[in-house]
């Protein structure tokens, strides 16, 4: 598998972000436990009240559903990206491009403007019609799923989300902490960007370790 580009997601609170080497020993070993509502019906509840104004009838219609108690299907999902796709192509664009990880969460890769959006004027409206074909068709399901996939514990904090992950798939020691975690990311990110490997408690090169990271806030350029 090529080297993969770690990049930052935005959250609904927020931009969140892995941590910086700057951050000092007591932010790495903090642990809030802080969550993003008491259950998934709440927490569908507070993306409802939060997006109506930018969701269609289709992503609104299964947000509601989610309210009610139901779990979101995997075609539930597929709808949802096929919509955003359609909705991307029908403004000219091409069909956009998304990774699946094992988990069943997909990663928009269209990072980039098309080559032909030559001005500034172009790129923005690349961009605003971007972000209203996502609001509108994907952006709350895409939070529900990947909070009901792999943060089922609803943690606020993408770190700790992200371990959690980790330690009910087996995929890390169950005695690493979230200062370790995020000390240990701290090292990974440095020798990706020197061009090296460094020896931390995960497996960076298994695809199950970062669709557990991609279910809590962390974007890859999986090309």
């Amino acid at each position: 598998m090529s080297m993969m580009l770690l990049v930052l997601m935005m959250s609904l609170s927020g931009c969140a972000s892995q941590s910086s080497p700057e951050v000092s020993d007591t932010s790495h070993e903090s642990s809030s436990g802080a969550r993003l509502a008491s259950s998934m019906k709440d927490y569908a509840q507070q993306l409802l009240e939060s997006h109506t104004s930018q969701m269609g009838p289709e992503q609104k219609a299964v947000v509601e559903r989610v309210v009610q108690g139901d779990e979101l299907s995997n075609s539930d999902y597929e709808a949802a990206w096929n919509r955003y796709a359609q909705c991307m192509v029908s403004k000219g664009y091409e069909k956009p491009v998304w990774y699946t990880f094992p988990n069943g969460i997909r990663d928009d890769q269209g990072q980039e403007a098309p080559a032909d959006a030559q001005t500034g004027t172009q790129i923005q409206k690349w961009l605003d019609d971007k972000r209203g074909c996502s609001e509108r068709n994907l952006d709350v399901i895409q939070d529900l799923y990947v909070a009901q996939t792999d943060n089922p514990n609803l943690y606020a904090d993408h770190d700790e989300g992200a371990l959690d992950c980790l330690k009910r798939k087996k995929l890390i020691a169950g005695s690493v902490t979230v200062g370790q975690y995020r000390k240990d990311m701290e090292k990974w990110e440095k020798a990706r960007a020197e061009g090296g490997k460094a020896k931390i408690s995960f497996d960076m090169d298994d695809v199950n370790v970062m669709a557990c990271l991609a279910a809590n806030g962390t974007r890859f350029d999986m090309g």
